[in-house]
């Protein structure tokens, strides 16, 4: 088995994989702008599907319906905040996954609040 890629790496190989798709981009982005989600074991085994291609490349993508899934059934315990982030992410990176911002905004520090104003101006081009 190989071994979980670190934190750094695995955000890079993410954003690689998502690149010239924006939205899917922004997502990766900002949950490795978040510091939270990719340090976490329970998200990145069950929610990132990650390897090398047959060029030797390597991938990784998040399930972001598995996510919410998981976030919406307890398996995911978390912040408010945390939550909050993850719910955009997966609505960047997947349009059939809705959002209700007046919801997780609220739950947002400044910092994160900036995290999200960045991921939504990069989705849009």
């Amino acid at each position: 088995m190989t071994p979980a890629p670190r934190h750094h790496d695995l955000a890079d190989t993410l954003i690689c994989h998502a690149t010239g798709l924006t939205s899917n981009a922004a997502a990766a982005e900002l949950i490795a702008a978040h510091h939270t989600w990719l340090t976490r074991t329970d998200f990145v085994t069950t929610c990132i599907h990650a390897g090398i291609r047959h060029d030797r490349h390597p991938y990784a993508y998040i399930d972001w319906e598995h996510a919410i899934t998981a976030l919406d059934s307890h398996q995911l315990p978390c912040s408010p905040s945390e939550a909050g982030i993850l719910r955009i992410a997966a609505s960047l990176g997947d349009h059939h996954i809705p959002v209700h911002l007046a919801r997780v905004l609220g739950s947002l520090d400044h910092t994160n609040i900036a995290r999200v104003t960045t991921a939504i101006t990069r989705a849009n081009g």
